[in-house]
C-alpha cells in the first residue's frame, strides 16, 4: 500500500467476527479500501474493507447511551461494527468514507449523519404531566423524539426555527438534569440522566438557534468569514478589527500580550460579534483587545495548521538552515486551506511586529510563540501529557518562523512535491548527492521525482539539494498541490519536446557556464586536483555544444558507473538496502589506457635507477679541550675567561646555508591557507556547474 494514497488514519475500535468485544485497531483509509492493523507500525494488515463492497453505513441500534459513538459498515459478506472515541471523530470518518462512495449512495445514507446529538431523555407530556422515556435526536432542522429507538416515524418534533431559547429549568423541585426548550406556543420540559448530558444537549441546541447563526466564535473559519467578513473578505471581522486597533506605543508597552484585560469587556465584545451587533473596540485598552484576539484563536474548532501537518511543523525545531526552513514552511503553508492561509498571513507579520519592540516590551520571538503557538497548531486526539511533551518543539518552530514572516508567504520558484524520510542510511559520494540517515528521523523535502536517471529522487535537506536513491527513502506526505505542479512540468516538457528545432532553454547563457567551468579548471590545477577540473569540463560540455551527440551526454553521464571507492559498509537497520543505482552526479574521467606495443616496434628501455652514493666514513672524534687553562703554580682556574673569537664566514656559504634552512611557521601557515582557499573555490564552482547543468 502506497503511503501517498492514505487519506485518513487513526485509532478506532472494532468488534471481531464472532465476538462483540471492541478491540483497538489502527485504521488507514485509501481510495480503494479501509485497512486496519493491530499496531500503528505494523506492516501486515489485520484486514480490510473494499470501498466498492460497502452497501451502506448505519448508526448503531444495539448500543445505548451517548458515549458509544458507533457506526456500522455493511458489505455483502459481513457487517463491520466500529466505535470512535467521540462524536466529532465518528462524523469525520463517516464523512471521509461517504466521499469515496458513489454519489447516489452518498445522498441516500448521509442524511442520518446530520444528527448532531442523540440519546435517551425523559419528556413531560403536553396534557399528561408525567415523565416518559423517549429516544431523542437533534439535527439542524428539528429536535425529534421517538417512543422506541427503532421507530422510523417520530412521536413528535420541535422545529429549530420555532425555538426562542433553551435554558436550565427554574422549577424548585425539578431533577438535576432538567432543562427547558421554549418554543413558539409551548415550553418543552426534558430531563437528562446527569448534569454532563444536560449541558451537552443545551450546548448543541444553543448552537443551532437562529440567534446563533450569526456566531463567529467557536465556528469554522469559512463560516466566520461568511457571517461577518473583513473589509477584503479574507478574514473574520474580529481579527481585522483587533489588529488595526494596536498602535506601536501599545505594542512597545512592557507586558503586552501577557497581561489579561477586562474579562467582562471581553465577554461583552464576544457576545456583540456573535449576535451581529456593531462592535467598537477601545483604542486605549490594548490588553482587552489582545485578550479578545487570543480568545478567538483559542476557540477555533480546528487549528489553522491541519492535524496531518502537525508532526512536520514540529520538526522545524530541529532545522538550522534558514533557506531550508523557509522552503519547508512555504510548502506547509501552501498545503493548508485558503482561509487558514489568510489567518496565518495576518498573524505572523503581527507577531514579527511585536518582536520589533522587544527591547521595550520584553516580548522576544520565543515569548510571542508561547502565546500563540499552542492555538495555531496542535495534534488530533493528543493527550495533555503528549501536548506538554511537544509544546517546546512547537514553540521553537514558531519562534524560528516569526523572524522569517516576510519570506515564508512567498511562492517558491521550484515548490516541493512531498515530504520524505530515510528508511536506510545513505552516504553521498559526490557533490550532487545528499547524505541522509534513517536513525535521525529527520524529514526532508522531495523536490523532483524524475531526475533524468532511473532510481533517484531530488531532495532538499538543510543547506544541500541533491540526489538520493528512491529505494532508501519513503514518501510520508504528498502535498495537495503536487499534482498541479507535476502537470505544469509535464506540459512544459511536452511543449519543448514538440519543437525539434528549438534548443533547450536555460536560465544562464552558455558563455557564463563556460566561464564557470574554466575558472573551476584553473583553480583545480592550482591545487593539484586535475580530476575535479576534468569533471567540471565534462559537466558543461553538453549545454555549451550544439551537436546532437553532445546533447545526449548528460544521460550517458547519469548512467555511468561510480568511481571505485572501496566496499560500501552495510547499512543499518537490517534488512540490507537495495543496490545503489547508477549515480546522476559528476564522475571523474578514468585514466587513459596504456598504449599497446605494435608488431616490430621495440619498446623503449626502462630508465636505470641511480646507484646510491657510498657512505662517508665517520671521522674520529677529537679529544675535548679544557674550558680554561690551569693557573701556573696550580690552584683553581681563573673565572670568567675571554670568549673565543668568531670565525669569518664567506658570503656564498652564508647564502647556501640560508637556502637549506626550512621555511618559517608563518610561511607554512600562509601556504596552507592559500591551498584551502583554492580548494573551497573549486568546490563552489563545481557545485555551481552542477546546478547550471540541472537547470539546463
Amino acid at each position: 500500500m502506497d503511503s501517498r494514497l492514505v487519506i485518513k488514519s487513526g485509532w478506532l475500535a472494532k468488534t471481531g467476527g464472532s465476538s462483540t468485544k471492541f478491540q483497538k485497531r489502527f485504521f488507514q483509509l485509501t481510495r480503494d479500501a479501509l485497512y486496519y492493523f493491530k499496531t500503528e507500525n505494523a506492516t501486515k494488515q489485520a484486514g480490510h474493507i473494499l470501498i466498492n463492497d460497502i452497501k451502506n453505513i448505519l448508526t448503531d441500534k444495539d448500543h445505548d447511551g451517548d458515549d458509544s459513538y458507533v457506526f456500522k459498515i455493511r458489505t455483502p459478506e459481513r457487517i463491520f461494527t466500529i466505535q470512535a472515541e467521540r462524536e466529532l471523530q465518528r462524523a469525520s470518518w463517516v464523512a471521509a468514507l461517504l466521499k469515496l462512495m458513489p454519489e447516489g449512495t452518498q445522498e441516500k445514507w448521509a442524511q442520518q449523519f446530520q444528527i448532531v446529538q442523540s440519546g435517551w431523555l425523559e419528556k413531560e407530556g403536553g396534557s399528561n404531566k408525567s415523565l416518559k422515556r423517549r429516544w431523542c435526536t437533534l439535527s439542524a432542522d428539528a429536535l425529534s423524539y421517538y417512543k422506541a429507538q427503532d421507530d422510523e416515524e417520530p412521536a413528535g418534533e420541535v422545529l429549530i426555527d420555532d425555538v426562542q431559547a433553551v435554558c436550565i429549568t427554574d422549577r424548585p423541585s425539578a431533577p438535576i438534569g432538567a432543562f427547558e426548550v421554549r418554543a413558539t406556543g409551548r415550553v418543552y420540559f426534558f430531563v437528562a440522566e446527569n448534569m454532563r448530558l444536560r449541558d451537552a444537549w443545551l450546548e448543541q441546541l444553543s448552537s443551532l438557534l437562529p440567534a446563533a447563526r450569526e456566531k463567529i466564535f467557536g465556528v469554522a473559519l469559512e463560516d466566520a468569514v461568511a457571517r461577518r467578513p473583513s473589509s477584503d473578505g479574507s478574514l473574520p471581522a474580529v481579527v481585522e478589527d483587533c489588529l488595526k486597533t494596536f498602535t506601536d506605543a501599545q505594542i512597545a508597552t512592557e507586558g503586552f500580550l501577557r497581561l489579561s484585560g477586562s474579562a467582562v469587556d471581553i465577554k461583552r465584545f464576544k457576545q456583540g460579534y456573535d449576535t451581529g451587533e456593531a462592535v467598537v473596540l477601545p483604542v486605549n485598552d490594548a490588553d482587552t483587545v489582545a485578550g479578545l484576539l487570543k480568545l478567538y484563536v483559542r476557540e477555533l474548532p480546528e487549528p489553522p495548521v491541519p492535524y496531518e501537518l502537525y508532526p512536520f511543523y514540529r520538526s522545524l525545531a530541529d532545522a538550522y538552515d534558514t533557506k531550508f526552513i523557509v522552503e519547508f514552511a512555504r510548502a506547509l503553508i501552501r498545503d493548508v486551506p485558503a482561509y487558514s492561509q489568510c489567518l496565518l498571513r495576518a498573524l505572523f507579520p503581527f507577531m514579527k511586529r511585536v518582536t520589533s519592540f522587544e527591547s521595550q516590551s520584553k516580548m522576544s520571538a520565543s515569548n510571542v510563540a508561547i502565546v500563540f503557538a499552542p492555538n495555531l497548531v496542535r495534534g488530533e486526539d493528543e493527550s495533555p501529557m503528549e501536548a506538554l511533551a511537544h509544546s517546546q518543539a512547537v514553540t521553537e518552530a514558531t519562534a524560528a518562523l516569526i523572524p522569517l514572516a516576510d519570506r515564508i508567504f512567498k511562492r517558491s520558484k521550484r515548490p516541493a512535491l512531498a515530504i520524505g524520510k530515510a528508511i536506510y542510511d545513505f552516504e553521498a559520494r559526490s557533490e550532487t548527492e545528499v547524505s541522509v540517515s534513517a536513525s535521525s528521523g529527520r524529514y526532508f523535502l522531495v523536490t523532483k521525482y524524475d531526475c533524468g536517471a532511473p532510481g533517484w529522487r531530488e531532495v532538499m535537506f538543510e543547506s544541500k539539494t541533491g540526489f538520493v536513491p528512491e529505494t532508501h527513502i519513503e514518501i510520508v506526505h504528498e502535498f495537495d498541490y503536487a499534482s498541479e505542479v507535476l502537470a505544469k512540468q509535464s506540459k512544459s516538457s511536452g511543449d519543448s519536446g514538440s519543437d525539434a528545432d528549438s534548443a533547450p532553454k536555460t536560465e544562464e547563457p552558455a558563455e557564463e557556464v563556460a566561464a564557470v567551468s574554466a575558472a573551476a579548471a584553473s583553480n583545480a590545477a592550482a591545487v593539484g586536483v586535475a580530476a575535479a577540473a576534468a569533471a567540471a569540463a565534462a559537466a558543461v560540455a553538453a549545454p555549451s555544444s550544439g551537436s546532437s551527440s553532445d546533447k545526449s551526454a548528460p544521460n550517458s553521464r547519469a548512467t555511468s558507473p561510480e568511481p571505485s571507492g572501496g566496499p560500501r559498509p552495510s547499512p543499518r537497520p537490517r534488512p540490507r538496502p537495495p543496490p545503489r543505482p547508477a549515480s546522476p552526479g559528476i564522475v571523474a574521467k578514468p585514466p587513459p589506457p596504456k598504449p599497446e606495443p605494435q608488431a616490430g616496434t621495440a619498446m623503449p628501455p626502462k630508465p636505470m635507477a641511480p646507484r646510491p652514493a657510498p657512505a662517508a666514513k665517520p671521522k674520529p672524534s677529537a679529544k675535548p679541550k679544557p674550558a680554561t687553562k690551569p693557573r701556573p703554580g696550580g690552584g683553581a682556574p681563573r673565572p670568567g675567561g675571554r670568549p673565543p673569537k668568531p670565525r669569518a664566514v664567506s658570503a656564498s656559504r652564508a647564502a647556501g646555508a640560508e637556502r637549506e634552512l626550512p621555511a618559517s611557521q608563518a610561511e607554512v601557515a600562509a601556504l596552507k591557507s592559500q591551498v584551502a582557499s583554492l580548494e573551497a573555490t573549486v568546490a563552489a564552482l563545481l557545485r555551481r556547474v552542477a546546478a547550471l547543468e540541472a537547470d539546463a
